[in-house]
């Protein structure tokens, strides 16, 4: 066993060096592959496929159906075309499919919806927000960029990069809420990002809107003057981020902040909602997004409240283990999850119930900033003894597969997946740990 585990969990459980899990390679149109590693988009189960007895367990039967959401992460790489090994393009993107228990309806409807998304990504059309370019567009860009560099020897970067990464923000059985991030970079100092939000009605299938968040005119246009001067009176904080310097004035911050409270640039977590910008729009580039958050007690006056958060009970706890050491019939596999074909496969064993169940991958900084999430391949909004497994390949070093669950009270629990280091053993830690030396 490694020495460097060995003094993770002998020495206060600290480990050191950073890691981060790379997409798979697939090329193609999305529309038409899938990757052979890809999460299955219905649960694969082991067992017996009928629901838990609402007698038995009544806050499941409250909680309604379980929602699961599978992001399967794919990249291309293209080459210089002179035939060089010198890369000018890597293209990245995630394809989501939701699964939503007893409801094919809805399932298909949003799946159809995320289905147009990435075609549009892929192809460049019907973007509307100036980073539109597609596969094709991209390395076009990138082609013209290197043959410019080879013909007059400009020392320019060569390599092109455009990623869209998929992150599930809430999800149950009354509303599913993703975003998409976009990273672009075509040369210069730096690349350009943005977001985009979609919210869907877990019921129904249909795309969440502003409207039908608030559920009347009247309460819309209440909720929208609310914000602006919410909005406002934060923009003048110090610590906002905002550039009150690019403003004429208080009306002319007021009209940009109003523009924030548009379709995409709004998203429902487990805390509130939460309004963000774009880079520039009403800062500078080191600001960032800038978020403005309303939490669910500011919005019960103002929201639907069939979209506020579903009521919690019971509890439950995580393990993992080998899935080679577990007894056949030990335990029921809801769904597989593969990070990295390569990998070993493990098993994610839930006891009582758990929420928010996700699995990520993530990296490491520092003991000052710790993990931070990189990509999400599975997400499940409530989890009752039953397992995932799990498909990945363990590094030496520090942990780079974290796995975040919700106790019923809110609790949320983040643990990196590694080894004992007294027996090989595999354990869940708290990702609070600090490297060594």
């Amino acid at each position: 066993m490694k020495k460097l585990i060995a003094m993770l969990l002998c020495l206060a459980m600290t480990v050191s060096l950073c890691a981060c899990t790379a997409l798979k390679q697939v090329e193609g149109d999305p529309k038409n592959e899938q990757s052979a590693a890809a999460p299955s988009a219905q649960p694969e189960q082991t067992e017996s496929d009928e629901p838990v007895p609402s007698e038995a367990y009544p806050e499941l039967e409250a909680l309604g159906s379980q929602i699961l959401v599978s992001i399967d992460g794919r990249e291309e790489v293209h080459k210089a075309p002179d035939g060089s090994d010198q890369t000018i393009l890597t293209f990245a993107y995630d394809t989501v499919t939701v699964h939503i228990e007893g409801n094919d309806s809805a399932s298909q409807r949003i799946n159809n919806s995320l289905g147009v998304l990435e075609e549009t990504f892929y192809s460049g059309t019907g973007m509307g927000d100036g980073m539109g370019n597609g596969l094709n567009g991209m390395l076009e860009l990138a082609t013209d960029n290197y043959t410019v560099a080879m013909e007059t020897g400009d020392d320019r970067a060569l390599e092109f990069s455009s990623a869209r990464t998929a992150f599930v923000k809430r999800s149950d059985s009354r509303l599913l809420s993703l975003v998409y991030q976009t990273q672009v970079y075509s040369g210069g100092a730096h690349g350009i990002y943005h977001e985009r939000a979609y919210l869907f009605d877990s019921e129904t299938g249909d795309r969440l809107t502003l409207a039908s968040l608030c559920g009347s005119a009247e309460k819309l246009e209440a909720f929208k003057a609310y914000a602006l001067k919410k909005m406002s009176e934060e923009a003048h904080r110090e610590d906002s981020g905002v550039d009150l310097a690019m403003f004429d004035d208080d009306a002319a911050l007021d009209t940009a902040l109003s523009n924030l409270l548009r379709e995409t640039s709004w998203y429902l977590d487990a805390e509130g909602l939460v309004v963000f910008s774009d880079i520039y729009e009403i800062g500078s580039y080191a600001a960032g997004i800038i978020r403005f958050r309303f939490s669910y007690d500011e919005l019960k006056d103002y929201i639907d409240e069939k979209w506020l958060p579903t009521t919690r009970e019971g509890d439950g706890n995580l393990s993992v283990a080998y899935m080679k050491d577990l007894p056949d019939g030990a335990t029921t596999i809801l769904d597989r999850v593969v990070i990295d074909p390569n990998g070993e496969e493990l098993c994610l064993t839930v006891s009582g119930t758990v929420y928010d169940l996700t699995v990520v991958s993530v990296g490491y900084i520092s003991d000052d900033v710790g993990f931070y999430e990189t990509a999400q391949h599975w997400s499940c909004s409530y989890l009752h003894d039953a397992s995932l497994q799990l498909v990945t390949v363990l590094p030496e070093g520090m942990p780079d597969v974290m796995v975040r669950y919700t106790d019923a009270d809110g609790t949320v629990h983040s643990l990196v997946v590694t080894q004992s280091g007294e027996d090989g053993s595999l354990i869940l830690v708290d990702d609070d740990i600090q490297a060594i030396g």
